[in-house]
C-alpha cells in the first residue's frame, strides 16, 4: 500500500526542516569556532600562572586575563605585568613585570635596581636582590628592548638570566590586566 500524498509531503517537510537545522547548527559551530580562535589570538584569554616567580602579586595556580589588545595601540610601561615568550621556547610563556624601558641603562647593585644611575622607586616592597646576574654590569636597552623581573626577585628566571635575557617587543604577548581566580582576589592587578 502506498502512503498518501499528504503523508509523503509531511515526511519531505520534516526532512527539509532537519536539513535546515543541521546546516544552521553547522554554521553556528563554524562561526563560534572562528570567533573563539580570533578572540584568543587578537583579544585575549584566561590563563593560569605557573610557578612562583611572581609571588605576592600572582601565585602558582592563579588565573588571570591576558589582554592582547592593549599593546596593539600602545607600548608597555614600567611596572606593567606582561606575558612573554622566550626566543627559544615559543610554547612556554613567562609572566614578568616590566622594569627597564627602551633606551634606558639598567643595573642591579647592592640588591637594588638602578635606572640611568638612579635607584628605581618600586611600586611595592620587594626583597633585596641577591644575584644581579647579567645586570651586575650596566645593560643598555635598545629601541625595542625591555628589562623584566619577577616580583619574587630571588626566585625568578628573568632578564638577569641568559635563559630569558633582554626582552624584545615582539616577544611580548600581552598585558596581564585582571585576576580571575581565586575569587576572593578578583580584580585589577598592580
Amino acid at each position: 500500500m502506498k502512503p498518501s500524498v499528504s503523508l509523503q509531503k509531511r515526511f519531505d517537510i520534516v526532512g527539509v526542516v532537519k536539513k535546515i537545522i543541521k546546516s544552521r547548527a553547522l554554521w553556528f559551530i563554524v562561526i563560534f569556532s572562528c570567533i573563539a580562535i580570533c578572540g584568543k589570538h587578537f583579544v585575549g584569554f584566561p590563563m593560569m600562572v605557573s610557578g612562583e616567580s611572581m609571588e605576592r602579586t600572582l601565585n602558582n595556580g592563579d588565573y588571570v586575563w591576558l589582554n592582547r589588545l592593549h599593546y596593539r595601540t600602545q607600548n608597555p610601561e614600567r611596572n606593567d605585568i606582561i606575558v612573554l615568550h622566550v626566543k627559544k621556547e615559543k610554547t612556554y610563556q613567562y609572566v614578568k613585570r616590566v622594569i627597564g624601558m627602551p633606551g634606558e641603562k639598567v643595573r642591579i647593585k647592592g640588591g637594588k635596581v638602578f635606572i640611568n644611575g638612579e635607584e628605581l622607586k618600586e611600586i611595592k616592597s620587594f626583597d633585596l636582590i641577591e644575584d644581579g646576574g647579567m645586570a651586575r654590569e650596566t645593560i643598555t636597552l635598545g629601541e625595542d628592548e625591555y628589562f623584566v623581573l619577577g616580583d619574587n626577585r630571588n626566585n625568578s628566571k628573568d632578564s638577569r638570566n641568559v635563559e630569558v635575557g633582554i626582552v624584545k617587543r615582539n616577544q611580548i604577548e600581552g598585558k596581564v590586566s585582571f585576576k580571575l581566580v581565586p575569587f576572593d582576589e578578583i580584580g585589577s592587578i598592580e
